[in-house]
């Protein structure tokens, strides 16, 4: 008798659903649950308790991502605003590239910083770094999109760094 399945009233389905009579009868309708007769009452109707069970599972309907502490966001926004004014000030003619890989410019050490798009969309959004609108570069294999500080952002630079002007800026994680 393992085999046979674990049947409820279909009454009492509804209670655990906690679904009217109504929409009880349209799930069914819509073969959502197999229906049994009562042996003893054929016109009590009944449904298999796994096939419940199984349609209380929920479902995925997006993966969770962990999303960093909006502190350390906001720290190495500030620790790369910091980087990208000291790469200004040696080539001041030079936009930087955002890239998928990297932001690129002449001014950066090794030419390139590895940073995420979250972060420099951060200070774009905080008008700190501006878009130079309608420019696509090209750089050795990467295409990116240039962007400049703005003076706000130079502002917020000088500002946060450390000790007196021409500091170097703290390292980056």
């Amino acid at each position: 008798m393992s085999d046979a399945p674990e049947l409820i009233a279909l009454g009492d389905a509804q209670k655990r659903l906690g679904v009217s009579h109504t929409t009880m009868a349209r799930l069914v309708r819509e073969g959502r649950f197999t229906l049994y007769r009562n042996p003893l009452d054929g016109r009590q109707k009944l449904i298999d308790a796994q096939e419940l069970d199984e349609f209380l599972q929920p479902e995925r309907v997006t993966e969770r991502r962990v999303r960093p502490d909006n502190r350390v966001r906001l720290r190495r926004s500030n620790e790369l605003l910091i980087i990208l004014r000291e790469a200004e000030r040696t080539g001041p003619s030079a936009p930087f590239v955002v890239t998928r890989d990297m932001v690129v410019h002449p001014g950066l050490l090794n030419g390139g910083l590895a940073t995420g798009e979250d972060i420099f969309n951060r200070l774009v959004s905080e008008g700190h770094v501006r878009v130079l609108t309608g420019i696509i570069h090209r750089v050795g294999p990467n295409v990116g999109r240039e962007f400049t500080i703005t003076e706000r952002g130079r502002e917020e630079a000088e500002r946060l760094t450390p000790g007196r002007r021409g500091t170097p800026p703290p390292p980056q994680e």
